[in-house]
């Protein structure tokens, strides 16, 4: 018979077959945003010439957002889409950790079954036993099963030796076969407890199950080519935060603030050996000015009604132009790079993170010289306390975080530092001062029965407030002490003070006076503070010394 091939057919037998190709889209490097993250994945394959189909195995693809798929010139590639729950070999993507963690664990297994295997033929033994037994027994109780007694005496003290013989054999074998079989099952304990452990090795690693998501993408190739595809979208579930240790040395005055960085993951992804920037911008931050609408006085017998809200065309709550909106709350490791108002810091070795999700890693060290205070406040503290004042001169912005507090390698406290901006001066407190002690007392109620002299429209207090050096070193302090002040004409305040202050008005806050204190060793200063107010009829005092 003849046949007759067609132009048609010799050009699709010629192309290439296409089919899936499975490949593994770990993770290879990120940009991690303080919110979010652009996430960078690589994957390759020898890719034979023709139409195929590329699914790439992603342990989080639920946290995949506007993914793109790029590959090498020569190569179109499609439109990624997602797949659910796509059929995989076991191990068959494994890396070579999760291969080697696969192989503990059947190791594991096998050495399990085989002492399962060893005790149960340690139990058949102990069960043919236990029948040998049975049967001597019943050929020593006689009977119609039992042996007859010999009719040569002689020859009683013969089979009696070896009946007992061979019961003592027995049991002594049946003895030390259970003694083998508990020493059996510690073992079976120990191969179990080991198999559970090379499992949860297994487990930590994350691998794929028999069952996977994929993002897929058709690839046509021209010709046979080692493809090698990139893959990035953006992710919700990643992000980092700054952690310090401020460490204040008080002999030289200065101040060491060492930086690391907490890396974040919330999607339960292993990273391994990823490439990661971290970026101080903040993607999910608001972007653009709320909308202002006009806001009329208006007059009426009735109130307005109350404003109705709404959405705009960005989802933010507006309201009628009754009101307007409130506005929205703002939310040697490493090589910055400066981009508009945002810094970015690549860090110099690979990152791992683990099934735990969170890693802290080293940053850097900032070095300031820093002027050392000690702070006196006696109206509420019972103590001074260590200030020091720096100014940052590091180029960049601290950002707010937690933060630990060392004087002179001891741990003084823990808490949160806010924005430090490029250029601005902080003072940190470093710990109380317990041989600088505070006292203050309202001498007005020590008066015996005259107690406190006021009127209906006038008042007298007296107060003192006083600092204490119990070490026996001279100290020199700074006492801060917010003294009454009026803002209305009809109410009149004489204040006396008897140490005039060094400064008045401090930070720009009304009434708040500083005193700078020499407080020789052993000795205390004393500020005595008298009051008299005087006011209308009618009216009443609101405040307290």
């Amino acid at each position: 018979m003849r046949f007759t091939v067609s132009l048609l057919a010799l050009m699709v037998a010629g192309a290439a077959h296409a089919e899936d190709f499975q490949l593994r889209a770990d993770i290879s490097q990120a940009t991690v945003y303080l919110s979010g993250a652009q996430i960078g994945r690589s994957a390759s394959i020898a890719l034979p010439a023709g139409e195929h189909r590329i699914l790439l195995a992603i342990s989080s693809l639920d946290d995949v957002t506007m993914p793109q798929v790029s590959g090498p010139d020569g190569v179109e590639i499609g439109t990624p889409s997602i797949l659910r729950n796509m059929p995989l070999a076991l191990g068959a993507l494994d890396t070579v950790d999760q291969a080697r963690a696969r192989e503990a664990v059947e190791a594991a297994q096998t050495a399990v079954q085989e002492v399962q295997d060893r005790i149960a033929l340690a139990d058949a033994a102990l069960r043919g036993m236990g029948l040998q037994i049975s049967l001597l027994e019943a050929i020593a109780r006689g009977g119609e099963t039992g042996t007859t007694m010999p009719s040569d005496p002689s020859e009683l003290a013969a089979q009696l030796a070896a009946l007992g013989s061979e019961m003592n054999r027995i049991a002594t074998d049946q003895q030390q076969a259970s003694i083998d079989r508990r020493r059996l099952t510690d073992e079976l304990t120990d191969k179990q407890t080991a198999l559970r452990e090379a499992q949860n090795t297994l487990d930590r690693l994350r691998p794929f199950g028999t069952t996977a998501d994929f993002l897929a993408v058709d690839v046509t190739a021209e010709t046979a080519t080692e493809l090698a595809l990139d893959i990035s979208h953006f992710s919700n579930f990643a992000g980092w935060s700054p952690a310090y240790e401020f460490a204040l040395n008080s002999e030289n005055e200065s101040l060491a603030i060492e930086r690391s960085i907490i890396l974040n993951v919330q999607n339960g992804e292993i990273w391994r050996d990823v490439d990661v920037t971290f970026s101080t911008a903040n993607p999910n931050r608001q972007r653009e000015p709320g909308v202002i609408y006009p806001s009329p006085v208006r007059i009426g017998e009735t109130p307005p009604q109350p404003p109705i809200l709404m959405q705009d065309s960005q989802g933010r709550i507006a309201v009628e132009a009754v009101m307007a909106p409130s506005p929205m709350a703002q939310d040697a490791s490493t090589v910055m790079t400066v981009t508009g108002f945002d810094i970015s810091y690549a860090y110099q070795t690979p990152v791992s993170v683990s099934e735990a999700g969170s890693v802290t890693l080293p940053f850097d060290t900032l070095e300031f010289e820093a002027g050392l205070t000690r702070l006196a406040q006696p109206r509420f503290e019972q103590t001074a306390f260590l200030m020091a004042g720096f100014e940052n001169t590091s180029g960049e912005p601290i950002l707010p975080g937690p933060a630990r507090f060392m004087l002179d390698g001891g741990l003084v406290g823990e808490g949160w530092i806010e924005m430090i901006p490029d250029g601005a001066d902080q003072d940190m407190a470093f710990g109380a001062l317990d041989h600088l002690r505070l006292d203050w007392r309202d001498l007005s109620r020590d008066e015996g029965d005259r107690g406190i002299f006021s009127t209906s429209n006038t008042q007298s207090r007296r107060v003192q407030f006083t600092v204490e050096n119990t070490s026996g070193a001279d100290e020199s302090l700074r006492l801060i002490y917010a003294t009454p002040f009026s803002e209305q004409e009809d109410l009149e305040i004489d204040l006396d003070l008897s140490i005039a202050p060094s400064e008045t008005d401090v930070d720009g806050k009304r009434g708040v006076m500083a005193w700078n204190l020499d407080v020789p060793a052993g000795e205390a200063v004393t500020i005595e503070m008298s009051v008299d107010l005087a006011w209308p009829e009618g009216q009443t005092l609101f405040w307290q010394p």
